[in-house]
């Protein structure tokens, strides 16, 4: 018993590791675009710096998904999170945009992954309403770790802006734990080319390809907010990290909590509806954001925003969990971590014509109009199919 406790904790610590990607920059970005302000295009290529990991993420999973299932979870989790902390903290010492960005990439690799490997263990370990209590507790730790790196990012780049690359260097001290408290689990019989499956594993495409293009979809939008709110506190008057990070960091814990009672959630509502909710929720949020003339105001905004993804966190991951048969679940859970990750590195891509057209005030207008559009479509189409 006490060795699954420490088991989970390790677990959960590295499940800790892909959330601090962003959450690290964030509250920096204003000041690496200032340092590279003279530079050709410095404004999109900082925001690519926040993004490109999460490109290299999504190309990264499914390679990470098909390992997993043919050579087991171990050995590709420790060379996952060795590599993160070696990518993770060369932005203490490069000095081009681009050899950052590189660096960057390599660092997507590396949480394609872990986050692939910690889902599938989870489902590997766990079992039904277990499962479904670990994967909200998980997403919890989550938030809370980001909470923590926001804050401690933001202190760190008042000081100096690549002061706050060392936090990755955590990864080393998780390597060891990962190495001696996670097990490899028993894994079932694979199946022969010749061999029939059985039913329950046939692999439910539709079902499948139903939550990928949800997740792609909500993620693309709702992580625009972690791309503008930070120039948007700017133009709010507000220009200091620290303070930038404590709000962002309070938008986290509001996913600790709530993510951490996704259990008692799911036991009351099904997969869609909780789906539903959580678009309304952001939606919510980015109204809030557009009404927005004060920085209260603005944590309010991201305060709706996190519930939505509370709820919606947990929830995708355990709906693909709880569908995908155990010979496909590495992969499935890869494409879902590449849908997730594509979603937030084309979100700078939307961000700059969206904000070049209409400002960033507006910008949160439009996108609370269509996730509340999404989010009723959505709710009807699922009337239909039940």
């Amino acid at each position: 018993m006490k060795g699954n406790s420490l088991r989970l904790a390790v677990l959960l610590l590295m499940s800790c590791l892909p959330p601090t990607t962003g959450a690290t920059v964030i509250p920096a970005l204003p000041k690496i675009l200032k340092f590279f302000e003279g530079d050709a295009y410095a404004e999109l290529l900082v925001k690519l710096f926040l993004t490109m990991p999460y490109l290299f993420t999504a190309i990264g999973a499914p390679l990470a998904g098909f390992m997993i299932d043919r050579f087991g979870r171990k050995r590709l989790l420790i060379g996952s999170i060795l590599l993160f902390g070696v990518s993770g903290t060369s932005a203490c010492y490069l000095d081009s945009l681009y050899t950052l960005i590189a660096g960057r990439a390599i660092l997507g690799l590396a949480v394609g992954g872990i986050s692939t490997a910690c889902i599938a263990l989870i489902a590997d370990y766990y079992k039904s309403e277990e499962r479904q209590k670990i994967i909200g507790i998980q997403v919890s730790s989550m938030s809370f770790c980001a909470m923590i790196f926001l804050i401690l990012g933001g202190t760190l780049a008042d000081l100096n802006w690549r002061y706050s690359f060392y936090l990755y260097g955590i990864a080393f001290i998780i390597l060891p734990l990962s190495y001696y408290f996670i097990t490899e689990p028993r894994r079932r019989k694979t199946y022969k080319a010749n061999e029939s499956i059985p039913v329950e594993e046939v692999f439910p495409y539709i079902k499948i390809i139903t939550i990928y293009g949800l997740t792609f979809i909500i993620t693309l939008t709702s992580f625009l907010t972690g791309i503008l709110f930070p120039f948007f506190a700017e133009e709010l008057s507000v220009t200091s990290s620290t303070k930038l990070g404590l709000a962002m960091a309070l938008s986290t814990l509001c996913i600790t909590l709530i993510a951490s009672r996704y259990g008692i959630i799911k036991s009351k509502f099904s997969f869609i509806g909780i789906i539903i909710a959580s678009i309304y929720l952001t939606s919510l949020g980015f109204f809030v954001l557009y009404l927005s003339t004060n920085f209260t105001l603005a944590i309010v905004g991201l305060l709706f925003m996190s519930s939505g993804m509370a709820l919606f966190l947990p929830n995708i991951n355990l709906w693909v969990n709880t569908v995908s048969p155990e010979a496909y679940r590495g992969r499935a859970i890869g494409s879902l971590t590449t849908c997730h990750f594509l979603g937030r590195f084309f979100s700078p891509f939307i961000a700059q014509p969206l904000t070049d057209q209409f400002g960033l005030s507006l910008t949160f207008g439009v996108l609370g109009g269509f996730l509340f559009i999404f989010a009723t479509v959505t709710y009807f189409v699922s009337l239909h199919i039940r």
